[in-house]
């Protein structure tokens, strides 16, 4: 893995990690609310598949990219031409985990002719939908209310981060259904670690990103040109299947699959073969 900082408008710094090999085909993939560089799909995807490189931009206020608040969804759309460009890398696809799905999707919206296949993990619709928004855990409710409740959860977090962030994945990991830890190694949790400690070093980062999540988007699905794949699980309580559906009927060359008997939090390694066959050959086969 290769760490990186560039300088997009206004002389923010933007952080980001490349996982794979110089020269692979390229994919963006956009972390989840919280999130950071370090991603363990990443590492396992370019272990599988060797000839992908996947880089994980950071959004403003994690890790190593400054802070920016007021920001839209196409704001890091720009972000993310600054970094291709700087990269030399012309055409590329995009994964978009959890709260990261609006932003890969913004981006083949604002990126058209650099956008190739786009994929959708867990991912989080239109959260000014009140059907949409019923159908996400009373947790993320809050945070998109921006309840006292919230703001005192988003302090709790980056006090964890900061003071115990070991107790913390293991009390996460341990919450999780046996389904999802037997897809998780244990030996994963240490970049898991990572992630959270660089994702709630500071709260702007999450606080912003659902700032964003709250508002329309200022763009419409029906004009995304590049074929989207959805991955979501019926039993997916943080973020309902709902969610993924909506999105596959907006978009006009968009497919979903549906898993079963998973959570949020495994889902996206529950799909990794097919979506990393979607990236290679732009086809599915049956899980």
């Amino acid at each position: 893995m290769f760490d990186g900082v560039i300088e997009v408008r206004n002389g923010r710094k933007v952080g980001y990690a490349e996982y794979g090999p110089k020269g692979g085909y390229p994919v963006v993939l956009f972390h989840g609310t919280p999130g950071s560089r370090f991603q363990v799909f990443a590492h396992l995807a370019t272990r599988e598949l060797q000839e992908v490189s996947i880089i994980v931009p950071e959004r403003p206020g994690y890790g190593l990219s400054d802070v920016q608040h007021q920001r839209s969804l196409f704001d890091h759309a720009a972000d993310i031409q600054t970094l291709v460009t700087h990269l030399g890398i012309q055409r590329f696809s995009v994964i978009g985990i959890s709260g990261g799905a609006p932003y890969a999707l913004a981006c083949a919206k604002a990126l058209p002719e650099c956008i190739e296949r786009v994929s959708i993990l867990c991912g989080v619709g239109p959260l000014n939908d009140p059907e949409l928004l019923v159908e996400c855990d009373e947790l993320e409710q809050a945070l998109i209310a921006r309840s006292k409740a919230a703001d005192q959860y988003i302090a709790q977090m980056v006090a964890a981060a900061q003071h115990a962030p070991e107790a913390v994945i293991q009390q996460i990991y341990a919450s999780l259904p046996p389904t999802d830890q037997a897809l998780i190694s244990k030996d994963m949790l240490s970049v898991l670690l990572d992630t959270f400690l660089e994702g709630l070093c500071i709260p702007d980062g999450m606080v912003d990103d659902y700032i964003v999540l709250a508002k329309p988007w200022d763009f419409s699905l029906h004009d995304i040109q590049a074929p989207v794949h959805l991955w979501h699980s019926t039993a997916d309580h943080k973020i309902g299947i709902r969610h993924a559906e909506y999105i596959a009927s907006q978009v006009p060359n968009a497919v979903l699959h549906k898993i079963s008997n998973i959570g949020h939090i495994g889902t996206p390694f529950a799909c990794i073969q097919q979506v990393l066959n979607y990236i290679r050959t732009g086809a599915v086969a049956t899980m």
